[in-house]
């Protein structure tokens, strides 16, 4: 009786989540699969239509192998208790807003999506495998990641090895994505013939991070170089004409919002210490007063 109920708790989670909706999403996004998070349900579409026997289910890992989440206690399962059956296709899709704008930014900052990024774990044999496809074109046209790489992204690919791994996907050229009406990640996971009970595929923990530039400078960030980027333990700002403004300030925010430093910019060139800034994205805002010069992208690494 137990598992009757759950399984019409988790169809119904499905058949919720087939459904269309708008998610309420913000500059920077975290997914736990957890039972009081409820913003993946609105970006998950779990194809229970054209799969019908669909093995994809949130909840506690009880496994072999996949005994335990990543964080927390739920993760998304091919089946969270029984191994994966042979012979089947396991299929959900995330749809994200190519544009958002939550009501804490100025109204003249244009959203674009910076990343995208998952923990997972696969155990599967050699006639079963794992894809993930994107689309920018609300799901016409699927371009496979682990074939082919779309322009102006950079992406890891699926390892099979033991253990918990990390998949992340970089946007690093906002014009060509940031008009897209919603960009689509489809996940595919497809058992073979063979019968030895396997575990399939574990995600958790996905994050999803937008960047913001302004609406008069998105044409124009030529006028502002950071040089070098990615950087180490310094970084130089050089202001073209239209940008080399008095009273200009550099600030460096992380993706979660934090300012990290804040510095005054004098001349056409300055030049800040990164030394005390942990390696990773961040967003390099340069502004005069109230009008913002422009927003860019800063990697630190050593």
């Amino acid at each position: 009786m137990k598992r009757l109920l759950r399984s019409l708790m988790l169809l119904i989670i499905f058949c919720y989540a087939y459904v269309p909706a708008v998610a309420q999403l913000t500059g920077s996004n975290r997914f736990t699969f957890e039972a009081d998070d409820t913003i993946w349900i609105k970006v998950m579409q779990i194809d229970t239509v054209n799969y019908r026997h669909n093995q994809w289910q949130a909840g506690k890992p009880q496994k072999t192998v996949f005994n335990a989440a990543y964080a927390g206690t739920y993760a998304l399962v091919t089946d969270t208790i029984n191994a994966y059956a042979p012979n089947d296709t396991s299929v959900f899709t995330l749809t994200f807003p190519g544009r958002v704008h939550p009501s804490s930014y100025p109204s003249w900052l244009v959203p674009w999506i910076d990343h995208f990024s998952f923990y997972y774990q696969l155990n599967m044999d050699t006639t079963s495998f794992a894809r993930l496809e994107f689309s920018q074109d609300s799901g016409k046209t699927w371009i496979d990641l682990q074939d082919s790489t779309p322009f102006a992204v950079v992406c890891d690919t699926l390892l099979t090895t033991t253990g918990w791994h990390s998949w992340s996907i970089r946007f690093i050229s906002p014009g060509y994505y940031m008009y897209s009406d919603s960009l689509k990640f489809r996940f595919t996971f497809v058992s073979g013939s063979d019968t030895m009970s396997r575990d399939g595929w574990m995600i958790d923990e996905m994050y999803l991070n937008y960047m913001f530039e302004g609406i008069n400078d998105i044409h124009a960030t030529h006028d502002v170089t950071l040089y070098p980027n990615p950087a180490c333990d310094q970084l130089t700002i050089i202001s073209g004409e239209t940008a080399n403004k008095d009273g200009r300030t550099a600030s460096i925010y992380d993706i979660a919002g934090r300012l990290w430093c804040k510095y005054s910019l004098t001349g056409n060139s300055t030049t800040i210490s990164t030394a005390d800034i942990p390696c990773g994205v961040y967003q390099c805002l340069i502004d005069a007063g109230d009008a913002q010069i422009v927003n860019k992208k800063l990697v630190i690494v050593r």
